[in-house]
């Protein structure tokens, strides 16, 4: 019986994904999700009380698919520079095309769900502060990198200002927040490797 409805769910959750993706977070309707994971509005309802909350969890999807792709391409790369450069393009391409539908959601979300999105934001965030926080205890190990690095602030400051973090999903044009990216990701990385990495 449990497997029945994991099926479900699953089927709940890869026909939301689609219609966000198609449609956008507000023109997507919970009818039209039932209709397109073939349940009924009864059992979609059972599963997500809400589009919210069903939008959180099709994004914790998203989120668990780039966190394993994430982590994998850091652990093949041998050397910190590799795994460095990893963690800071791969955001930017395997994010790319969801971000418009992550910040319409958060920008249409009734207020009395924000708490809901804050809760997954901050842990999510933790959890991909882990993976650079792993990068810089190699790099330490290895003998690389400056004894005198304030690890965990370094970690913050990289995560708000240079990854997807708050400040830059609340910006309004996303296609220039990921050129933008993209463009100064190998200037930035040069600068923060300079400074950084242990000389002589």
């Amino acid at each position: 019986m449990s497997e029945i409805k994991d099926k479900k769910r699953e089927a709940i959750l890869e026909a939301a994904g689609t219609l966000f993706q198609k449609f956008g977070y507000s023109k997507t309707s919970m009818d039209e999700i039932a209709q397109a994971a073939f349940v009924g509005k009864g059992t979609l309802y059972y599963y997500f009380s809400c589009k919210e909350e069903l939008f959180v969890a099709v994004l914790s999807e998203f989120v668990e698919v780039f966190i394993r792709q994430l982590t994998d391409l850091v652990e093949a790369e041998e050397t910190f520079e590799g795994k460095f450069r990893v963690y800071f393009e791969t955001p930017a391409r395997l994010m790319g095309d969801n971000i418009s539908i992550l910040v319409e959601a958060l920008q249409s979300m009734p207020l009395k769900y924000q708490g809901l999105i804050e809760e997954f934001r901050a842990k999510n965030k933790e959890r991909i502060m882990a993976v650079f926080r792993g990068i810089l205890e190699f790099g330490i190990a290895q003998g690389l990198l400056n004894p005198e690095l304030p690890v965990e602030q370094f970690i913050l400051v990289v995560n708000e200002w240079l990854m997807m973090g708050d400040e830059n999903l609340a910006v309004l044009d996303q296609r220039k927040l990921c050129e933008k990216m993209s463009r100064d990701q190998d200037l930035i990385l040069q600068i923060i490797l300079n400074g950084i990495i242990k000389r002589g």
